[in-house]
């Protein structure tokens, strides 16, 4: 970079420079002279789309974001946003959706999530259940993910309706089975 008259900087200098992609003529300092090629952000990701991003460049890239946290690490999300995600990620929109291979432990997390936390039996009549004393059982033992197939029990009421029901539990993917 040359040497700049007193009191002037890099800043102070204009020059012109011809957009790699479309052209144009753009003027920026001549301190960015040297990594400016295009005109606008359009322009730089329309050319970069369709590239393939070398060996070299892909390491160093790995390598420069080494150690940076996530833009959210450390901050609250605005709760607009954290529902945005959670209604993307809810059901058959989930990346991780298994559908009739569903494990029974994950299919009573989606009935949880559905139907909230259960506190009284409906058979019994207990109420004020919390955490394990209370479960929500399946009445059909398909174990669908419909609301209507599941009915809140205390443990004892529950152990009860699936010996009447003869309702086991299988570690295999239940809907597979059926």
């Amino acid at each position: 970079m040359p040497p700049f008259p007193p009191g002037k900087g890099a800043f102070d200098y204009m020059i012109t420079i011809i957009c790699k992609k479309c052209g144009k003529p753009k003027e920026i300092f001549n301190c960015r002279a040297m990594r400016t090629k295009y005109c606008s952000k359009e322009c730089y990701w329309s050319d970069m789309k369709g590239r393939m991003i070398s060996e070299v460049a892909r390491k160093n890239l790995s390598k420069a974001l080494m150690g940076h946290p996530g833009y959210w690490l450390g901050k609250k999300k605005p709760k607009e946003i954290t529902e945005k995600i959670r209604k993307k990620l809810i059901g058959e929109k989930c990346y991780a959706w298994k559908g009739k291979n569903a494990k029974y432990s994950s299919i009573h997390q989606a009935i949880y999530t559905i139907l909230g936390q259960p506190e009284t039996c409906e058979h019994c009549g207990k109420s004020g259940l919390k955490g394990h004393k209370i479960h929500w059982a399946n009445r059909s033992g398909l174990y669908l993910r419909i609301p209507s197939d599941w009915i809140r029990l205390c443990v004892k009421c529950h152990k009860k309706y699936d010996r009447k029901n003869k309702i086991e539990y299988s570690p295999t993917p239940i809907a597979a089975t059926r």
